[in-house]
């Protein structure tokens, strides 16, 4: 009875960590490298190191000065995966469709991660609407902490979004405007890491790997450095 009490109370552990999880891109050990995260943290979950296999199917790519698509390749490390870009490259970007799931009485959903590490100007970088949920901020050095959130080429209104940062920073939430955009202190922030997350349900059924779903969740996170 314990050792099934015990089973029990792990593969619980495991599903209540996903659930409260989101996909980051985050800078790398080395230079012009990244690490892919699945985490609720800006960092890798090394409590549930084997939670980072549920995300394994994620594309992670950039676009060149000319608008080509270039697909990276990624590396296994503990409870991460690891991927080199070229020095030019200012953004990388990556793409997950995690799969259908049922919460409660819930609606069936298609959950989707989309994940943007800024290095560089994320909004002269090419192929902005190269994936459906986006975040960018607008002008850090005249309105530092505007951002932008759209799906599908139309801005997110009224929607929450989310800022978490190195340490000494509180963790911040406020709400898109109608044209999408929201708007934190980043004036004294602390130098350090941080990271931006918002979500956004879509009302629109279909079937996944043999699997229907009634919604589209939708979760973008877009990681950069103050």
């Amino acid at each position: 009875m314990l050792r099934i009490a015990s089973a029990m109370l792990l593969v619980l552990a495991v599903t209540q960590a996903s659930f409260g999880h989101f996909l980051w891109l985050i800078p790398g050990d080395k230079p012009n490298t990244v690490k892919l995260v699945f985490s609720d943290k800006l960092g890798a979950d090394l409590d549930n190191p084997e939670l980072i296999d549920k995300v394994k199917q994620t594309g992670l790519y950039i676009h060149d000065p000319g608008s080509k698509h270039i697909d990276l390749s990624m590396e296994k490390e503990t409870a991460a995966f690891v991927a080199s870009f070229p020095e030019k490259a200012h953004v990388i970007r990556g793409k997950c469709d995690y799969g259908v799931f049922q919460r409660g009485n819930n609606p069936a959903t298609f959950l989707k991660y989309y994940c943007i590490y800024k290095k560089g100007d994320l909004k002269d970088s090419a192929c902005f609407h190269c994936q459906p949920l986006q975040a960018r901020e607008e002008d850090p050095a005249s309105e530092p902490g505007k951002f932008l959130i759209e799906y599908d080429g139309d801005p997110v209104a009224d929607n929450e979004v989310t800022m978490v940062g190195p340490e000494g920073f509180k963790s911040l939430t406020g709400k898109t405007d109608k044209d999408g955009y929201v708007t934190f202190d980043m004036k004294n922030a602390p130098k350090g890491l941080y990271g931006l997350r918002a979500k956004h349900v879509a009302q629109e059924k279909g079937e996944h790997q043999g699997k229907p779903y009634e919604t589209i969740t939708s979760y973008v996170t877009l990681v950069f450095t103050r």
